[in-house]
């Protein structure tokens, strides 16, 4: 059905299709402008993503390949068996680390033996090389008091984020209109 569908499809469009193989790069970690892109001098990063079998055979085997400014890296994956319409979560085995300040552009690819469709095989990201990376530190306030039948959930709330942020929230319950106002 798959087959006859992706005939069709090209019958239509008037495009050549061989959909026995195709692995497309379905999403790559870090992506350019997400916090991860931005990396501490001699730091390293590891490339992560998924990679989804668009085609109607199977995949045994493919490559995972990047580019920098330092050459090709490649990661030979062998031992795999990516269904049709399966998705196969992926670590490039060889870290990026970042030596120089500023944009840094790379661009990554999944290379699979009989794939016809370099469509959807590649990516690009822009990592940025940075001298440090400040650690951010958020206030919340929270209005309340003991006359308000609604406020507990503010409580569980505020212990939960405390629970997940404990060193970098500030969280403060601002009382109006009972015993624990400070009117100042």
């Amino acid at each position: 059905m798959k087959k006859l569908l992706l005939a069709t499809t090209a019958l239509f469009t008037g495009a050549t299709i061989n959909a026995n193989i195709d692995a497309s790069l379905l999403q790559l970690d870090p992506s350019t402008g997400s916090s991860s892109s931005y990396v501490v001098l001699n730091r390293s990063v590891q490339f992560t993503g998924i990679i989804r079998n668009e085609g109607t055979n199977a995949i045994t085997a493919l490559d995972l390949v990047y580019s920098d400014e330092n050459g090709i890296h490649t990661d030979h994956i062998s031992s795999v068996n990516i269904a049709p319409g399966a998705d196969y979560s992926f670590m490039h085995a060889a870290p990026y680390v970042m030596h120089q300040l500023g944009p840094h552009d790379i661009t990554f690819s999944v290379v699979t033996p009989g794939d016809n469709n370099s469509a959807n095989d590649q990516q690009r990201v822009t990592m940025q090389g940075v001298a440090f990376i400040p650690v951010h530190h958020v206030t919340v306030e929270e209005a309340t008091g003991t006359w308000c039948g609604w406020c507990v959930r503010g409580i569980v709330y505020m212990d939960s984020m405390h629970a997940v942020h404990p060193s970098d929230a500030d969280l403060i319950a601002v009382h109006d209109g009972d015993p624990m106002t400070y009117a100042t």
